[in-house]
């Protein structure tokens, strides 16, 4: 935050933070330890895999994406033994045991279901860089919510939800957006990756650009310092 209120150009009394996935737990975080920051949007935001949201999140995949308990179980046990491979590779010094990304049901990958393809081809189109890979040692080292965070947050937050997420925790984001002194929460009926693409995106995005003017302009400055 120091760094960017100190690049040229930058008001740095009208700074907004905005994280997507599992960037937004991490932006929640910063938002509650600085009351400077003007604004706030999470979009599809990642808390923390805690026992309530990886249950919800393995009902929601078995409901939704019609994938056997059994076979998200047996992946769920495969994804565990690679990251242990790949954390002692990492403490030895060795190059990372990666995964992909997107698998389909069967495979061995952080986000398996049926449109795994559909999804993959989507982030190469947008990111031709961008490698189906990742090292899982990650799943030991995962953002952590600590409750009462929300609830500091004097910035307006907008939580943008995904209510068919299977990748985050749809009612968790619900209940953070109401328990912020200034939270609006949105919702939209799809899932977690239908944000990334049209129509849907065209639509989140026009609710966060109306959002985001309304306090940044001059005038709105919240109180507090920090």
């Amino acid at each position: 935050m120091r760094l960017t209120r100190g690049l040229p150009g930058v008001d740095p009394a009208r700074i907004a933070l905005w994280g997507s996935s599992s960037s937004g737990g991490h932006v929640l975080r910063l938002a509650s330890e600085d009351r400077r920051t003007r604004a706030v949007v999470l979009q599809v935001p990642e808390f923390g895999k805690g026992s309530r949201s990886t249950r919800e999140e393995l009902r929601a995949e078995k409901q939704q994406e019609h994938i056997p308990l059994g076979m998200l179980l047996g992946a769920a046990v495969r994804l565990v033994a690679a990251a242990v491979r790949d954390e002692l590779r990492g403490r030895r010094g060795l190059p990372p045991h990666c995964i992909p990304v997107f698998a389909l049901p069967g495979d061995l990958g952080a986000v398996i279901g049926p449109d795994s393809d559909r999804h993959l081809a989507q982030a190469v189109e947008t990111g031709p860089t961008w490698r189906n890979e990742f090292a899982p040692r990650l799943f030991f080292h995962p953002p952590v919510y600590r409750p009462g965070t929300a609830e500091r947050v004097q910035a307006p937050l907008l939580v943008c939800v995904a209510e068919q997420d299977t990748e985050t925790d749809p009612r968790r984001a619900a209940e953070i957006a109401r328990a912020a002194p200034r939270g609006e929460l949105l919702t939209y009926p799809v899932g977690h990756f239908e944000i990334y693409a049209d129509p849907v995106q065209s639509r989140v995005l026009e609710d966060q650009t109306r959002f985001l003017p309304r306090h940044l302009r001059p005038g709105t400055e919240p109180t507090g310092g920090g």
